[in-house]
């Protein structure tokens, strides 16, 4: 009933506020990762004092709900475990990371496709403050070709090699190439996370894992999956093992025709978006949607289920892209 409510509701929102729901995300977004970008030096400079102060302000909150894992001021926050790693608004850097992956795409298809641009610098240094594997992987690995796809044959041959030459420096990042393999051989894990008997309150499978019980439960449930009830999923009698994977999860709650609406609103949505301003290369941004959700259990969130709503947007409707106003609706 829950994901049923929250569809009605992603559908509602689409069809009020047409694209105008990316152009309006995306102010608050550039407002909001210049605010982490004020605060992030502080967490640099001093954790503990900074932590300390964000606990303060959080506890005067009276709508603030208290977190055993992060402390948040609604327009920043900190996780326990942070370090020096930027979490911004939301409540991990790697969630903050897609939010920010999200908003460079709307700017750069806003811009003309630039990176060269003031707003897409700034989402992009905020991201490079999450260190962030799924981030890092997406503006370094995927969006450079969507942009160089929409080029000329001449400009993609000029910078296919630049980029190539960056991608393999950025993947020699302690949290790049090995953690992703670190990651991989360590997808049977769930084998004993399962039958381990000692009581926790919970425990993160880790991605590969929780995707390879995801397809465990798959495998049982396939055309229609489980829908968002938990009580007959694969799990351990003595310990809640949380997963982690988004894509997969969704794979198992609805089974082969969620998966199958979920690529294709998504790949329609975007095409609709991108022919507004003559462009190509929806498949880029679903795979960018798979990777996050294969990196992050956005399931029953709101804002991600809006973006695969997008198809419903009236074909009458046309952005208009110049530099007066950027992001205005005009019905034709």
């Amino acid at each position: 009933m829950r994901m049923f409510l929250l569809l009605i509701m992603a559908i509602w929102i689409i069809k009020l506020m047409n694209f105008d729901f990316l152009n309006i995300y995306e102010k608050f977004a550039y407002t909001l990762a210049i605010i982490s970008l004020i605060f992030y030096p502080f967490q640099l400079l001093d954790y503990d004092a900074t932590l300390n102060l964000i606990t303060q302000i959080s506890d005067l909150l009276p709508l603030n709900e208290k977190n055993e894992e992060m402390r948040s001021i609604l327009i920043w926050s900190m996780d326990y475990d942070t370090g020096y790693r930027n979490t911004g608004f939301p409540w991990e850097p790697k969630a903050y990371a897609n939010f920010l992956i999200i908003a460079i795409i709307i700017r750069l298809v806003q811009n003309g496709l630039v990176f060269k641009d003031k707003r897409v610098i700034v989402y992009s240094i905020a991201l490079l403050t999450t260190i962030s594997t799924t981030g890092y992987i997406i503006l370094f690995a995927i969006l450079p070709f969507f942009v160089l796809w929409n080029k000329s044959p001449e400009k993609f041959l000029k910078y296919f090699i630049p980029v190539i030459i960056i991608l393999f420096y950025v993947m020699q990042l302690d949290f790049m190439w090995s953690k992703i393999k670190n990651e991989w051989e360590g997808r049977y894990e769930y084998e004993s996370l399962l039958s381990d008997s000692r009581s926790f309150s919970k425990r993160s499978l880790g991605r590969t894992p929780s995707m390879m019980v995801d397809l465990i439960d798959f495998s049982k449930q396939p055309i229609i999956g489980y829908g968002l009830n938990r009580e007959f999923r694969t799990q351990s009698r003595y310990t809640k093992l949380v997963r982690v994977n988004g894509l997969t999860d969704w794979i198992a709650s609805f089974g082969i025709v969620g998966i199958m609406l979920f690529l294709w609103g998504h790949y329609n949505g975007f095409k609709k978006c991108l022919r507004h301003y003559n462009y190509k290369g929806e498949l880029f941004l679903v795979f960018i949607i798979m990777i996050i959700y294969f990196a992050t259990t956005v399931t029953s969130h709101l804002f991600w289920l809006c973006l695969m709503f997008l198809f419903t947007v009236p074909n009458r409707v046309h952005l208009i892209n110049s530099k007066l106003n950027v992001g205005k609706i005009r019905e034709l």
